[in-house]
């Protein structure tokens, strides 16, 4: 499965920089998923919707916060218009404070990472490449067979932070 990171920064000197948590999520899967990352300035939507439907990808993957959240909106209707195929998953605070009202709002959005994504974006990676049901993943929202929104239970917090691999600093702008 080809995993494609996609963040819109305001600012692309440092935009990233601040995202460490994409550090842990790449580290997490990048031995066993084909994974990239790319960053955008807000007025590069078309552009980034054109290097990610060049990419090709399976899974489309996306940190929103409130600052980016309207462009990433813009950004996965237009992928879900040009390839529905492609499977969309966003995450971070602002997705998990809401899950359900954001999914009924976006229907672009096949997946929300609520929480932590660190396993749990490894547990649905594996769900969807066996071609199995994300019912019983803690930590996710999705639609089931009907359309309905469900949010699952979350993931209890990671403790020791030592049993995670050391963030991909490589992925930085």
């Amino acid at each position: 499965m080809k995993v494609k990171f996609i963040v819109f920064v305001d600012n692309k000197n440092n935009g990233g920089a601040s995202w460490i948590g994409l550090g842990y999520l790449f580290a997490m899967i990048k031995t066993e998923y084909e994974c990239s990352i790319s960053y955008y300035l807000f007025d590069e939507i078309k552009l980034a919707v054109d290097e990610t439907l060049k990419y090709n990808p399976d899974y489309v993957a996306m940190p929103v916060l409130q600052h980016n959240y309207l462009v990433s909106m813009e950004f996965l209707s237009e992928i879900k218009k040009q390839a529905p195929q492609i499977v969309t998953q966003i995450g971070n605070i602002l997705p998990s404070l809401y899950p359900k009202d954001i999914m009924q709002l976006n229907p672009s959005v096949d997946y929300i990472i609520t929480g932590e994504g660190e396993y749990t974006l490894k547990e649905l990676l594996d769900c969807l490449t066996n071609q199995r049901k994300p019912g019983k993943i803690d930590g996710i929202a999705y639609r089931d067979t009907n359309g309905e929104v469900i949010v699952n239970a979350r993931r209890p917090p990671i403790c020791n932070l030592d049993v995670l691999p050391t963030p991909d600093r490589n992925i930085y702008p």
